[in-house]
């Protein structure tokens, strides 16, 4: 996606090569196209699982400030709602669209395009030039956590679950985020030679790949242990976690 925003000669080559990502686009794409006052976004929404179009989903034009994948996205305006077919169209007005990008603002905003739909766990984020929002089913996840006394010493550990996809994190409501890669939003404690525990978690997203992870910090240290964990859509995945 081309775009152009004026800036003063005074601005940096660096700061001019990231003004490519702002907000002003040409009409050299099959997904948006502009008019006097606004940018015209349209794509498709589908189903992850199957492939077909989703209907009654709201899209939303959202920011988040550049490079922090992990901060929680924010909207502009009202969403628009997916037709039977599954499409979308997003009119916004280009004063408010390249206010929100301007070099001068606290954070310097990137853009982007998601959905949320009643029965579904989640969207893809993309960028706002439009195109394909995929829709992903909730999944259940039962996590077996037994220290086995015998081939350790691990008398305490921390366990965490982290999206491997972290474009995702900012999404609303998505567990295994790290926030500022240091505070995963789903984590557990263990205490204890004999620990033997079940844990059910709820609202993974199907089909998505995670890591389960166990040691004494998220960002530091060795791990005691680290599972991978893709859960089934619509079903219970079982994970037997051994240390």
């Amino acid at each position: 996606m081309r775009r152009k925003t004026r800036v003063n000669l005074s601005i940096s080559i660096i700061i001019l090569g990231l003004i490519n990502f702002a907000c002003k686009k040409d009409s050299t794409t099959d997904n948006y196209y502009t008019t006097d006052n606004y940018y015209i976004i349209t794509g498709i929404v589908t189903d992850q699982v199957t492939g077909k179009p989703v209907s009654g989903a709201n899209v939303y034009y959202g920011y988040r400030p550049w490079g922090e994948f992990y901060a929680k996205v924010g909207t502009l305006g009202d969403p628009v709602v997916s037709g039977t077919d599954g499409s979308y169209q997003i009119s916004i007005l280009k004063s408010i669209c390249d206010q929100t990008i301007a070099i001068g603002q606290p954070l310097y905003k990137g853009q982007l395009l998601y959905a949320t739909c009643d029965g579904y766990v989640g969207s893809d984020i993309i960028p706002s030039d439009g195109g394909e929002i995929k829709m992903y089913h909730p999944a259940e996840v039962h996590l077996h956590a037994k220290n086995d006394t015998i081939n350790n010493n691990i008398d305490c550990t921390k366990m965490w679950i982290e999206g491997r996809n972290r474009n995702l994190w900012g999404y609303p409501g998505f567990i295994g985020s790290v926030t500022q890669g240091v505070f995963a939003n789903y984590s557990k404690i263990f205490f204890g030679r004999d620990f033997d525990t079940i844990f059910v978690v709820k609202q993974l997203w199907g089909n998505l790949d995670y890591d389960v992870n166990g040691g004494n910090s998220v960002i530091e240290g060795p791990r005691n242990f680290s599972y991978k964990l893709t859960p089934i859509p619509d079903s219970i995945t079982h994970l037997d976690i051994l240390f």
